[in-house]
């Protein structure tokens, strides 16, 4: 990535950002909904979701076809939760504006959590499958500035 994609990045995060903040502002006033019930709600979480499944799904070589479903309703789910902030908003344009851009900032937040969590899962994963010493068996000798490591010595019993 050059740096005037990194910078365009940068900007379109600072602006749906901004525009959350101003959505979270008005709405909790009162001039403004956010989220008008527990299924928009639902909708926007869910949309990010079923992107990251079908972002893992792609990657296998036979599951195409399901990548293609799980994007698919996932572009269902943001546009439904779009349609409702479009609904609970209807009197002012720029309140459709400013709560449509705060809800894509959502759905990308929340798909950056999701592949941290997937980050984590796969590093508990991977450190509970490594091999373990058991630990009563081995008597540590010295730190071996070659290996980088402690070298112990295994005490037959």
């Amino acid at each position: 990535m050059n740096i005037a994609n990194l910078v365009l990045l940068g900007c379109t995060v600072l602006i749906l950002m901004v525009c959350y903040i101003i959505a979270l502002v008005q709405s909790k006033r009162g001039n403004m909904v956010l989220t008008m019930n527990r299924w928009d709600m639902s909708l926007l979480l869910v949309a990010p979701i079923l992107f990251v499944l079908g972002w893992c799904a792609g990657s296998l070589l036979l599951l195409k076809t399901v990548q293609v479903v799980l994007f698919s309703f996932a572009g269902i789910c943001l546009l439904g939760s779009l349609i409702f902030s479009i609904v609970a908003n209807k009197d002012s344009v720029w309140k459709v504006i400013c709560t449509v851009l705060a809800k894509v900032f959502l759905a990308g937040l929340t798909v950056c959590g999701v592949l941290l969590l997937l980050l984590a899962f796969m590093f508990i994963l991977i450190r509970m499958f490594m091999g373990k010493v058991a630990q009563e068996d081995v008597k540590v000798v010295n730190y071996d500035k070659f290996l980088c490591q402690y070298v112990g010595l295994k005490l037959e019993q």
